[in-house]
């Protein structure tokens, strides 16, 4: 950290924090499932207007909140009855910087159980959402990766983001609020710069993703696919720009599929209905066909950019970004 780097003190201690107490829980809460909600929706929306149902899209959407609602009692339910609404967790903060870690057995044995209940039952949705409990239990930061930095004095808590979302929650105890404060404020001083902000760009490619598939939803007679290939693009070229460059491949070779798709049935040979004579499906194609192949094009053509654009690191997705 330097030669004038302020001294920071190793702090580590234990709190049972409530899980219904803290706003800023509530909130994160709250946020994690509109996010649900948006995505979700949005995506199924999508591809319902897409594929010309829209009149489906209201009651899906409705069914979808209920589908929410039911998400929150349940985990109103669990905090209460299982967790009794508290949950240990042991912080730490040095030289390097900060993290909290879930010590609560309950917490543990719960995420191994529904690992393994997924695992049994083959429901991949429960066991993945085990998974990612179990690797979510601790988080650190480093103090040359803090961006901002919130101080709640009457609830006893400083969170610690980088330069889009909160990463790591200390909750303190009313004894060592004022010492892990000062730590945090000696570590971070002349450190917190403003950075630009990650969301507006990933919203950005959010759109452009949307609106490339919109002409490969929409390909007109005969070369209307399967809904399965472009609605795998879809997922996967979004999770591209939310979750892991790695997922680009699956992008690019579903692009590849399709290409090919399209070019067997453009040279399709089919018999005509009005003479003994044959014909290639592309030879017969109008102004509007050649019209939507194009647009379609330039869509693939996109999809492929932001792959390659992922995979190189030239774009950063919103999981890796800090």
């Amino acid at each position: 950290m330097g030669n004038n780097a302020p001294v920071v003190p190793t702090l580590t201690w234990e709190q049972r924090v409530s899980l219904l107490g803290q706003p800023i829980l509530l909130r994160s809460y709250a946020i994690a499932l509109a996010a649900t909600a948006i995505v979700a929706g949005g995506l199924m929306a999508f591809i319902l207007a897409a594929s010309g149902e829209a009149e489906s899209i209201p009651p899906l959407l409705g069914m979808m909140g209920l589908v929410l609602l039911g998400l929150a009692l349940l985990f109103l339910l669990v905090a209460l009855v299982f967790f009794g609404n508290r949950m240990t967790q042991r912080f730490t903060l040095d030289r390097r910087g900060v993290s909290s870690e879930v010590v609560d057995r309950r917490a543990r044995g719960a995420a191994r159980l529904l690992i393994l209940l997924g695992l049994l039952t083959g429901k991949m949705g429960a066991a993945g959402t085990g998974l990612i409990a179990a690797n979510d239990r601790t988080r650190a930061l480093l103090w040359s990766e803090v961006g901002r930095v919130r101080y709640d004095p009457r609830r006893h808590v400083v969170a610690l983001g980088n330069s889009w979302r909160t990463v790591v929650i200390l909750f303190c105890t009313a004894e060592n609020y004022g010492a892990v404060a000062a730590a945090v404020a000696a570590a971070t001083l002349g450190r917190l710069e403003r950075r630009r902000h990650p969301l507006p760009r990933l919203l950005l490619h959010t759109l452009l993703v949307g609106l490339a598939l919109v002409p490969v939803f929409a390909l007109p007679y005969p070369f209307e696919l399967d809904l399965l290939l472009p609605i795998l693009l879809l997922c996967f070229a979004l999770a591209t720009v939310w979750l892991i460059p790695l997922l680009a491949w699956v992008v690019v070779a579903g692009c590849g599929w399709l290409l090919v798709e399209l070019a067997m049935i453009a040279l399709e040979t089919r018999q005509s209905q009005f003479g003994s004579g044959s014909y290639r499906v592309w030879e017969v194609l109008d102004g509007s066909d050649w019209t939507a192949l194009g647009l379609a094009g330039l869509g693939i053509a996109y999809l492929l950019w932001l792959s390659r654009a992922a995979l190189t690191g030239r774009f950063v997705s919103g999981l890796m970004a800090e």
